[in-house]
Formats: structure tokens, C-alpha cells, sequence
């Protein structure tokens, strides 16, 4: 097949309406040429490294036995535009094992990976337009219908396609994943994102939009991407708040059911009725003064749990990033910071160092130097890279002395050291990127008491 024209832009596309303080943005790095027929949904297929896309070819309700399921390869080029063919309307799409899962009107359809046909289809009791999959461990594949159906989701079970949950108790549904043994669910109108519990089919709103949600993924620290077909992509925050990252809707350039690769940055969106595949780079700006601050939660020096959400409400919180515990620059910084707690009765913030050392090494750190205050492990620097702190990669270890004896000091990364002051309602208000360690309390002391 003759290769697809690849349109790649380095800069923001021109389409993009960003929300103000949003913790990514959308850059467009490549579009297809308009070849598909009615793209609905993209899905990853790790093991042969291929999108699988859905083609409706004809109305999203007509049973033609035109549609079919085209395999793309990560750079857009056509790998094979027809690979499974004989489908009426396919829409989202599952893989458990060596099959993949489509929906099909009224219909589940199960596809050989290997051959590309159709091994069993599974009629779904009042359905109406079966839309979005998402498989558990186990293999169970569950299945809503966006469409005024009895039942807003079905799940296959030991061979059977079962309802489930009716759509009078949850509304329609369309949007599914599953995540650590939850299964996410959007509301197909009014942009409700519900947790559902697999046992009892309990559902638990934690956020609304306001528009429906067509696909949706997790973009990592209890945030969500999701599409909304007429042509938004939206962020749902770590607050349940709802940040539009795009809006074509102006221009009648469909958002449909996205794949998104967290590991490569890169979001995969069906433009529907545009007939294309456009691939956005999510890029993470750094957060900035007037952003809300990542809703981070780690492990502390005593190995327990400490929640950002848990803290706010009362005191400024100072979170400052330093490279390592124990070393020269950095145990100056924490024994400023101690001196203030043990001079002031009531301190007037409360302190959070964060570096990559294990737990193990803030307890050293910590009693080494007696310090009064917080620390907590970022393992791989995945929280400083969230507010945008320069993150050296790799291993790096440091040897000590400690109770007599020669320790090393491993951590998996090392962060730049970088201090914010978060308020009570948990918005960022100062940043420096360019600490003095010595001098790092006195800026910040300064700061807070010009701003009573």
C-alpha cells in the first residue's frame, strides 16, 4: 500500500485551546492523510508494536458488514488497511490473551490476533450501540452501551455476555478502563467519570466534566485524559476538575476514542468523520506561580504514607527538591530548615524536603543531623519531574559513615534543587529554580512575610 503523507509540526497546532495553569499541553507531531472510513477507536497492541484501529465505514448504527479493522504503525503508515474485515459498525476495542475484543452495534466480536478473523460474536441482551471495552486480569471483558440501551454495561464472563448494570441506575455509558482492579467509566452525556467496584457494580462519581466522554485513559497522579466526540480533549485533574487541553469542535474535527502511551508522551485520536489519525506529544511544562500543585502522595523516613491533600487547608506548605541525603550543599539546606523548627514553638509553614534516597536514607539522614521535619522518597524522581524539576536518570550511591559503620547511600535519580511554597488552598505562589542552599530559608522567610 502506498504510504500514508505524514504532516509533522514542531510547533503548538494552531487548533489547540489550552487551559490556563493545565499541567500539559498538546503538541501535534504527525497527521495521516484523510485514508481511514469513519475511525472511531485506536488501540495499542504491545505485542506487535501496531495500532489497531476501528473503521465504521457507513453509519454509526448500520449493519453493512462493511467495517473493518485497520493496523497502523507508530508513525502513522498503513502496516494493512483491511486486517479484519466483515464487521457492521466496529467501535472501541479490547485485547486479552490472543484475541481482540470489538464491539459491534448490538454484538461483542472476538477476533484472532494471529489471523485477524472473527472467531465468536456474543449478541448483548437490549443493546442498543455497544460502544467502549475494557478487559480485568481474569479475562472478564466488560462492555458499555452509550445509546438509550436497558443496560448501560455488559460484561463477558465465562463465555457469556451477561448485563449488568442497568442504564436507569448510572445513565448511559461510553468511555472504559480498567485501572488497579477498577473499572473507570464515563458517562456518555453529562461527563460524570465514576469508579465502578468489580464485585458489587457499585458506582462512585469522582469527577465531572461538561461535556459526554467518548475515550478515556489515565494520565498518571490521579489524573484523566478524555475525548469528547465532538471534538474536545479534555483533562480531568487530580480536583475533578475538567481543563481543555483542544477544541475542534468549531471546525467539525471529531474527537473520538484516543489511545494514549504514557512511556512515549504520545496521545493517538480518530478524528471520526475527518477520517484521519493525529498523534499529539503530551508535553509537561513546568508548574509555574498560580498553578495548582501535583496532588503527590509518597513514602516519608518512617516508611508511612504522606498525602499533599491531607496537609492543606491551615499552614503554607515549602517543598523543596534537593539532589541527596547526606551530602555537603544539602545537609547545610535540612539543618537551616531544623534550626528554624526548634527555634519557633508554632512554625509558621510546614517543611517537606523530597529527594530520590530510599526511606532507608532519610532515616539515616535523619538522625544523622536530628532532623524535625518531613522527608519523603521519590524513587526515579517521578515527583519532581511532575512539577517540573530537572531529573538526572540512573543510579548514583554515595558511601557514609553512620553509628560507625560504612554504609552506601544508593538512590535511582537525583533532582535539581528547586524550592516551592504551596497555600493552604494548594496553589503554587513561589518557585525558585535556582536555590542557594545556604540562603534557601532566609528567601523563603522573606517571601511569606511580605505576602501577610
Amino acid at each position: 500500500m502506498k504510504p500514508i503523507c505524514l504532516t509533522v509540526i514542531a510547533a503548538w497546532s494552531a487548533l489547540n485551546t489550552v487551559a490556563a495553569g493545565a499541567p500539559c499541553k498538546l503538541a501535534e507531531t504527525w497527521a495521516t492523510e484523510p485514508v481511514f472510513d469513519i475511525p472511531e477507536c485506536v488501540l495499542f497492541n504491545p505485542a506487535d508494536k501496531l495500532l489497531y484501529v476501528s473503521n465504521i465505514a457507513g453509519t454509526p448504527f448500520e449493519k453493512n458488514g462493511k467495517g473493518f479493522i485497520a493496523r497502523v504503525d507508530l508513525s502513522g503508515q498503513v502496516v494493512e488497511m483491511k486486517w479484519s474485515a466483515g464487521l457492521n459498525a466496529p467501535k472501541g476495542m479490547a485485547i486479552h490473551e490472543n484475541h481482540l475484543y470489538v464491539t459491534d452495534i448490538d454484538e461483542l466480536v472476538k477476533i484472532d490476533l494471529l489471523s485477524g478473523k472473527t472467531v465468536q460474536r456474543y449478541p448483548a441482551q437490549g443493546a442498543v450501540s455497544l460502544n467502549d471495552l475494557a478487559a480485568d486480569a481474569d479475562g472478564t471483558i466488560y462492555v458499555s452501551d452509550s445509546r438509550s440501551g436497558q443496560y448501560a454495561l455488559h460484561r463477558l464472563i465465562n463465555g457469556k455476555l451477561e448485563p449488568w448494570i442497568k442504564a436507569s441506575e448510572s445513565g448511559n455509558l461510553n468511555g472504559l478502563y480498567m485501572l488497579d482492579n477498577k473499572l473507570l467509566a464515563g458517562q456518555a452525556q453529562d461527563g460524570t467519570l465514576f469508579a465502578v467496584d468489580l464485585k458489587t457494580g457499585q458506582m462512585t462519581s469522582i469527577g465531572q466534566i461538561d461535556t459526554g466522554i467518548d475515550g478515556l485513559k489515565p494520565a498518571g497522579q490521579g489524573r484523566y485524559f478524555t475525548s469528547d466526540w465532538k471534538g474536545r480533549i479534555t483533562l480531568i485533574t487530580e480536583r475533578g476538575e475538567g481543563l481543555i487541553l483542544q477544541d475542534t469542535t468549531d471546525r467539525k474535527i471529531n474527537a473520538a476514542d484516543f489511545e494514549y502511551l504514557p512511556e512515549m508522551n504520545l496521545l493517538i485520536l480518530p478524528t471520526f468523520n475527518d477520517n484521519r489519525l493525529v498523534a499529539y506529544n503530551v508535553v509537561k511544562p513546568e508548574r509555574s506561580v498560580g498553578d495548582p500543585a501535583p496532588f503527590f502522595k509518597a513514602v516519608d523516613q518512617d516508611g508511612k504514607e504522606w498525602v499533599l491533600k491531607d496537609h492543606l487547608g491551615s499552614k503554607h506548605i515549602v517543598v523543596y527538591f534537593y539532589p541527596a541525603a547526606m551530602t555537603g550543599g544539602c545537609t547545610k539546606q535540612a539543618c537551616s530548615y531544623r534550626d528554624y523548627v526548634e527555634q519557633n514553638e508554632d512554625p509558621a509553614f510546614e517543611i517537606v524536603g523530597i529527594s530520590a534516597d530510599t526511606p532507608e536514607n532519610l532515616k539515616y539522614f535523619q538522625q544523622a543531623e536530628n532532623l524535625n521535619f518531613t522527608l519523603l522518597s521519590d524513587p526515579g524522581g517521578t515527583i519532581a519531574k511532575a512539577f517540573g524539576v530537572a531529573v538526572t536518570d540512573g543510579e548514583k550511591s554515595i558511601t557514609r559513615t553512620i553509628d560507625g559503620k560504612e554504609v552506601e547511600l544508593t538512590r535511582s535519580a537525583t533532582a535539581m534543587r528547586w524550592t516551592f511554597i504551596i497555600d493552604p488552598s494548594g496553589r503554587i505562589v513561589y518557585r525558585d529554580d535556582k536555590v542557594n542552599a545556604v540562603q534557601d530559608l532566609q528567601n523563603v522567610q522573606s517571601f511569606l512575610s511580605e505576602t501577610k
